[in-house]
């Protein structure tokens, strides 16, 4: 989702992720192997800022600590 301004003031459209837009906003996250506490933290953040819908968080989290470490997030 992108915040853009509307008729009525700011108001939230949906933007598909491309590959290189995850690489991008995950760039600053932490490995959450290695600070799994900090992870969860930035992670909180992320969503905040960047306002991702469950389908593209679930893609986000895929390529950020793996598939084989998804389902330890």
């Amino acid at each position: 989702m992108v915040q853009v301004a509307g008729p009525n003031g700011a108001m939230m459209v949906h933007r598909p992720w491309t590959d290189r837009d995850m690489t991008d906003a995950l760039a600053h996250l932490p490995d959450p192997q290695v600070s799994d506490t900090m992870f969860g933290d930035e992670l909180i953040v992320f969503c905040r800022g960047f306002s991702p819908t469950e389908g593209e968080l679930r893609r986000l989290l895929m390529k950020k600590p793996g598939p084989a470490n998804y389902a330890k997030v």
